[in-house]
């Protein structure tokens, strides 16, 4: 429950390798911008929430990226968003179900029948295509993988810093 506040976001999105992704697609509430060719966007005095205002990446072949920031009136804000390539596909029978590696440590189990349509429940049949990821907490770019923020509100309302073991981007 974050008052609104009017700002400016600016920013970058890149891959892991640093080198800017063109053509991503950068949304913040019902605000989208196309990234240029410097993988560049721009928001400019828009209305977000002054505590939690989340901005999404998408771009066909990487994994979504996610950032939240917390915004001051009036003023403008940077980030830089760094983008994960999907790769380490993995398959498995849905009927049968599957374990999947995970590049870096940890295995994802699926059971039998365990993927279904989202529409009825029903158990979808055929093969499952799996890409993952692990996000080492000491990668030196951390701070541009992490999807939204390392934060969170405790049982008085104080916001604390949180520290990962690592994580798992999982499509």
């Amino acid at each position: 429950n974050s008052k609104s506040v009017i700002a400016t976001i600016y920013g970058q999105v890149v891959a892991e390798d640093g080198t800017p992704i063109k053509g991503a697609v950068v949304q913040v509430g019902n605000s989208k911008f196309t990234t240029d060719s410097d993988g560049g966007f721009h928001f400019s005095k828009i209305n977000t929430k002054q505590t939690a205002t989340l901005i999404e990446v998408s771009k066909a072949t990487y994994f979504n990226g996610y950032r939240t920031l917390s915004m001051n009136a009036n003023k403008d804000h940077f980030t830089r968003i760094m983008l994960i390539e999907m790769k380490n596909a993995k398959q498995f029978n849905s009927i049968s179900g599957g374990n999947v590696q995970v590049n870096g440590g940890g295995s994802i189990n699926f059971p039998a029948n365990s993927i279904v349509y989202k529409s009825n429940g029903t158990p979808y049949n055929g093969t499952v295509t799996v890409y993952n990821h692990w996000i080492n907490p000491t990668d030196k770019n951390l701070n541009m993988l992490t999807p939204g923020a390392l934060r969170a509100v405790d049982a008085e309302n104080n916001e604390k810093i949180l520290s990962t073991f690592g994580m798992i981007g999982v499509e």
